[in-house]
């Protein structure tokens, strides 16, 4: 089923990451256990994937933030990242109930988000990385295809912190309908209040990618290409490595639907 009764982008996906924290794993050097979900949004209810038996909750003292595990047969689904809890140890629930409220406890976490994880076993005290994983979105539902007003939204969410009014993601999912994705983002970057956003948007990327700052003359380059272009796609697969881009509206669109999601 869908966690948020809504539309849902996947920031992270289950598999190899090439972020350096996240723990080795079946022979891969940094592999993402779960898949992080980012929901319509902030704070919004979180509802169970499966119907099952609340088994635990709390916070973990390893500073992954808060957590439900509900007990699936054989299997405890962990929602981990959570605000609020909305049930209790030994309650029965499933879809229609709201066990959590999306957020972004946990040090380290840069964003609402909740990282859903299946593993193996029906004992919730031990440690995750000693445990089993399974590949979450088998038992996902719904959600996770962007149109360009889920695009808009999401793009508000990651690069500015917060969503403009409906009337604002109106007049920017027309740009994202005529295939101008950059005219977006450079409204985005280059409005009064996100002066040094673009600063950020290239030290994340090559934080995320080399696990280090760039050079000041490196940031600022990267930051000046977006305030001009607004071509947050090239600019992450320069970052990146990833190669060539397509550069017509469709395949751009398509491109910036695989970074977002």
């Amino acid at each position: 089923m869908n966690p948020f009764h809504g539309t849902y982008v996947v920031s992270q996906p289950f598999g190899p990451s090439r972020l350096q924290q996240e723990p080795g794993y079946m022979g891969v050097a940094h592999f993402h256990r779960g898949i992080d979900l980012v929901g319509p949004s902030k704070y919004c209810p979180i509802f169970p994937v499966r119907p099952g038996k609340v088994v635990a909750l709390g916070t973990d003292s390893a500073g992954s933030g808060n957590y439900v595990k509900v007990l699936v047969g054989d299997q405890i689904d962990n929602y981990w990242h959570v605000e609020a809890f909305t049930c209790h140890v030994g309650q029965m629930v499933d879809s229609t109930t709201q066990i959590a409220t999306e957020g972004m406890t946990g040090r380290g976490v840069t964003g609402f988000h909740l990282h859903y994880e299946v593993t193996a076993g029906t004992n919730p005290n031990i440690g995750l990385l000693s445990l089993t994983c399974i590949d979450p979105t088998q038992y996902l539902q719904g959600g996770p295809d962007m149109d360009n007003r889920d695009i808009a939204k999401k793009l508000y969410l990651e690069l500015v912190g917060h969503l403009p009014p409906d009337s604002i993601i109106e007049q920017k999912t027309q740009f994202l309908n005529g295939g101008d994705l950059g005219q977006l983002v450079r409204d985005l970057v280059n409005s009064g209040n996100n002066y040094f956003l673009p600063e950020r948007i290239a030290t994340s990327l090559y934080v995320a990618h080399d696990g280090k700052n760039p050079s000041d003359d490196l940031r600022k380059q990267k930051a000046d290409f977006l305030r001009v272009s607004g071509d947050l796609v090239r600019l992450v697969k320069d970052v990146m490595g990833a190669g060539q881009v397509d550069t017509t509206a469709t395949d751009k669109l398509d491109q910036i639907k695989k970074i977002l999601g």
